[in-house]
């Protein structure tokens, strides 16, 4: 496939949408996020007229009055075409509006219905900017959008291009967190962990792995490379550093656990299984589809399991986290974010 190879993607966006994803954001991290339009504000009858590269660099612009700014970006991944519902429980918060009739109000806004596919551009490796990182558009070189389009392409051979890659790679610099494996934002709940569970991380996981017999919990491996201490609610407090907060999950299954994509319950024999996001059972991956309901293998000691609070946060906070803008509001993110 040949690729048009623009340099920046310039994505316009509401100044409510936006306000949505830096919430979400400053909670979670960095995501795969939902630039979305209607047939209405994208002409669709085209679908083939602009292939983009994945990766290519991506900026949210908002309109405000009579000025442009810059309010964070990413970088592209693909554009998909998806009805109204499926959108909604695939990337729930993440396409800029906190409650699904928020969502569906937005769209019939813009004479969208239930039955018309809209037009998904996916950004991964998101960035938010801060009050202070926010980047004006220069006097004279504002963008115009034409008529029916929400998407622009530069060249970085033009002087706006230049600017524009330079001042937003250094505002990303600073707006991103290289405690995190991938070199993004891990989300606020990730750091106040890291906080507080730094000096004794390894400590905690030896003692974890003793009372799980070095054992994945839900697929009993017990190759100990692969094996990971996970905790059901985040210990920004000392009081949740406890091994009743924590359990021992194989690398991937962790990784689900840590990002909402699965979650685990007490049923009504106390007995603690898995359960399944809706994205997943919709993927039908084999291989974690025959997980759910899974009973969890635990401690002989009881005192040990997994306290019913933990899990319960876990559920209602972790658990499709996308679906939901987080437990903190604006008001209570730290002075870095406002």
């Amino acid at each position: 496939m040949d690729y048009n190879k623009p340099d920046i993607l310039l994505l316009k966006v509401s100044y409510n949408w936006f306000q949505v994803i830096k919430a979400h954001f400053i909670s979670y991290g960095s995501s795969i996020t939902n630039c979305w339009y209607t047939p209405f504000e994208e002409n669709l009858s085209d679908k083939s007229d602009i292939v983009i590269k994945p990766g290519t660099l991506t900026l949210f612009l908002v309109e405000k009055g009579d000025k442009q700014i810059i309010v964070g970006g990413g970088y592209y991944l693909k554009k998909v075409y998806l009805d109204l519902n499926v959108c909604w429980y695939t990337f729930g918060v993440r396409s800029g509006y906190v409650t699904y009739q928020d969502f569906i109000n937005r769209a019939e806004e813009y004479n969208a219905d239930l039955s018309m596919p809209i037009s998904c551009n996916l950004v991964s490796g998101t960035f938010i900017f801060t009050k202070t990182q926010i980047l004006d558009v220069p006097e004279g070189f504002e963008f115009k959008f034409l008529k029916d389009h929400c998407q622009i392409l530069l060249k970085s051979s033009s002087p706006i291009g230049k600017y524009l890659i330079k001042v937003s790679n250094q505002k990303r610099n600073e707006a991103i967190d290289y405690i995190g494996s991938d070199g993004t934002w891990p989300g606020i709940y990730y750091k106040a962990t890291v906080h507080k569970t730094i000096e004794n991380i390894s400590e905690y996981r030896t003692e974890l792995l003793g009372v799980y017999n070095a054992t994945c919990a839900v697929t009993e491996s017990h190759f100990i490379a692969t094996l990971k201490a996970v905790n059901f609610q985040s210990m920004y407090d000392d009081r949740f550093l406890t091994i009743e907060n924590g359990i021992i999950l194989r690398a991937d299954i962790a990784e689900l656990f840590n990002k909402g994509f699965i979650t685990f319950f007490y049923d009504a024999s106390d007995i603690l299984r898995v359960r399944l996001s809706q994205r997943m059972k919709e993927h039908f991956d084999p291989d974690y589809i025959k997980l759910d309901n899974k009973p969890l293998l635990l401690p002989e000691d009881k005192k040990l399991w997994p306290n019913k609070e933990y899990v319960k946060w876990h559920n209602t906070i972790r658990f499709e986290n996308w679906l939901n803008s987080g437990e903190f509001s604006l008001i209570d993110f730290s002075s870095k974010y406002k």
